[in-house]
């Protein structure tokens, strides 16, 4: 049995009665991280939730350039984020890579019981989704301004380029 009041005032659990933490708490444990320990990796099958207790972790997305690979941070996310939630959403793989980069520990809650437990508990399971749906939102919206960053940045390079003009031929190394 895990207690989350600590935790209550995390906005994955925002709404949740004492009664709801009780069951979230008897259906989860306490895990220990590391720093360099990878709790998800992106296409991976998402099998659990994890709310952060104590630590970061650094969400990143693998990017291919110049022939290799590298993992580029999205976003941090630290006490009382959740991260795992694709465990909840078809085709319930992990989008993003997930390092631990302070030490602590995070608090997991298996999707299978999770799935169950919100059956039983429609108030508990409309809550929680309630809070899930706000998380993807503030995520996506983060990927979106990333996204208009890097056109902005893009578009610059273009105009640049295409603002220079032709170029003669002596300043296109050809010598007459």
């Amino acid at each position: 049995m895990v207690d989350l009041r600590s935790l209550s005032a995390a906005d994955m659990l925002a709404g949740l009665t004492d009664a709801d933490l009780q069951k979230l708490g008897a259906i989860a444990e306490e895990r220990q991280t590391a720093p360099g320990e990878q709790l998800l990796k992106r296409g991976d099958t998402a099998e659990s939730l994890y709310l952060i207790r104590d630590g970061r972790f650094a969400l990143t997305i693998a990017i291919v350039a110049a022939g290799h690979q590298t993992e580029v941070p999205i976003e941090e996310k630290g006490r009382g984020d959740m991260l795992g939630w694709s465990a909840l959403v078809e085709p319930r793989t992990s989008i993003y890579t997930a390092v631990c980069t302070l030490p602590g520990s995070v608090i997991v809650i298996p999707r299978d019981a999770f799935l169950v437990l919100a059956a039983s508990d429609a108030g508990l399971g409309y809550r929680f989704m309630i809070n899930l749906c706000r998380l993807i939102k503030s995520r996506a919206s983060t990927l979106q301004a990333l996204w208009i960053e890097e056109v902005e940045q893009s578009m610059s390079r273009v105009k640049y380029w295409l603002n220079r003009g032709p170029r003669s031929d002596s300043a296109a190394g050809r010598n007459g």
